[in-house]
């Protein structure tokens, strides 16, 4: 019995550290209405952004060397740099979570957003834009 124990406790060690990454790769995002929404943590670390919580305001913001973003949540409206913006899905609080909208965001920075059928998820790709950290850079394909 302590064999068992002891064989069935190494290979979980050894697998565990394989689960983390694959629970780390995947992305905390809801459906709504056809649109895909990210939490806007998710958002943030991997894309390289910074975030801050206005929890007066309702209001998520993201900002790099390069661009700041703005979105209040059940609001079509949102702000990069500045300027006004809409999206067809507004960001949403679900479980004490802020949820943004995936496509709005990413294109508005300067990314293109596919679906992969395979995985069923979508994929961000990031072109001519300088506010890629080295390490975004280097993954590429960001989903």
């Amino acid at each position: 019995m302590k064999k068992i124990i002891s064989f069935l406790l190494a290979v979980f060690t050894l697998l565990s550290p394989a689960v983390q990454a694959a629970e780390k790769n995947q992305m905390d995002t809801v459906m709504i209405n056809g649109t895909t929404l990210i939490s806007a943590r998710d958002f943030a670390d991997r894309l390289g952004f910074e975030l801050m919580w206005l929890s007066n305001m309702k209001t998520v913001i993201f900002w790099n060397g390069e661009f700041e973003l703005r979105i209040q949540t059940d609001s079509p409206e949102f702000l990069v740099n500045d300027l006004p913006k809409l999206t067809d899905a507004p960001a949403k609080i679900l479980n004490d979570r802020a949820y943004v909208p995936l496509r709005a965001l990413a294109e508005a920075i300067g990314a293109s957003v596919l679906w992969n059928d395979q995985t069923k998820k979508p994929e961000i790709k990031m072109t001519g834009t300088k506010m890629l950290t080295r390490e975004v850079a280097e993954r590429g394909n960001f989903f």
